[in-house]
C-alpha cells in the first residue's frame, strides 16, 4: 500500500507521502469545519438536536460508503467508477456551498 511500494528516488517518496498526509489533514479540517457550521446556523433552543442530526447523517455516510464501494464495483466492474461518482458528488457540494444561506462571522451565539 501506501509507503510499500518501490518509487524510485527520495522525492517521489516525499511527494506521496506528503499528498498522503495532506489528503488525510484535509478531510479531516473539513468535516471539524462542516460540523462547527452546523451547530452555529441552528437557533440555541435547538442547536445541539440540529447539529447531532448534521453529524449522525454524516456518520450513516460514512457507515453506508464502503457497501455502496462494493455494489458500485461489482455492477459496473471497475473500482474505479465510485471515485468517478464521489468526484461528481464533491463537485456538486462545491456548488451547493456557495447557496449556504448564514454567515456565522462575528455573530453572537
Amino acid at each position: 500500500y501506501g509507503g510499500s511500494h518501490n518509487l524510485g528516488g527520495r522525492f517521489e517518496y516525499l511527494v506521496m507521502m506528503f499528498g498522503y498526509v495532506g489528503y488525510k489533514c484535509f478531510g479531516i479540517t473539513l468535516v471539524v469545519v462542516a460540523h462547527q457550521y452546523a451547530f452555529e446556523v441552528y437557533p440555541v433552543s435547538c442547536r445541539v438536536a440540529g447539529g447531532g442530526l448534521s453529524m449522525g447523517v454524516g456518520k450513516i455516510g460514512a457507515v453506508t460508503s464502503p457497501l455502496a464501494y462494493e455494489w458500485i464495483t461489482a455492477f459496473y466492474g471497475t473500482w474505479t467508477a465510485f471515485f468517478y461518482i464521489l468526484a461528481c458528488f464533491v463537485i456538486l457540494d462545491g456548488i451547493l456551498v456557495s447557496f449556504l444561506p448564514f454567515e456565522t462571522r462575528g455573530k453572537a451565539l
